[in-house]
């Protein structure tokens, strides 16, 4: 049977929001991205279909898409959310990186 996927649970697939997703959905129907499956009143994609998209390379720079311009309040404040979440990523390991340095010395 196959795996059906919701929008959000694409959106994550390719670590993208889902407003990103459905902004650019048409785009990436372009690129030969599945169709939702026909007879859901709400979207629903096979999980089989976007794996095999993702594995094909088709899916380009979508892992890391271009920055959309903001649409709304929401969309800058998701931006801010993520680049910051990222950015004390990298923070938490450089100082993990020179503690353990430091422990060796």
């Amino acid at each position: 049977m196959t795996q059906l996927m919701k929008a959000r649970q694409v959106a994550a697939r390719l670590q993208v929001t889902v407003e990103w997703f459905y902004r650019n959905r048409a785009q990436l129907e372009a690129a030969d991205f599945p169709r939702p499956l026909p007879g859901f009143k709400q979207g629903r994609w096979s999980a089989e279909a976007i794996e095999d998209w993702i594995s094909r390379g088709s899916a380009g720079d979508q892992a890391e898409p271009p920055e959309p311009e903001p649409q709304s309040i929401e969309d800058l404040q998701e931006r801010l959310r993520a680049t910051l979440e990222t950015r004390g990523r990298k923070i938490a390991a450089r100082v993990h990186a020179k503690r353990g340095a430091a422990g060796r010395a």
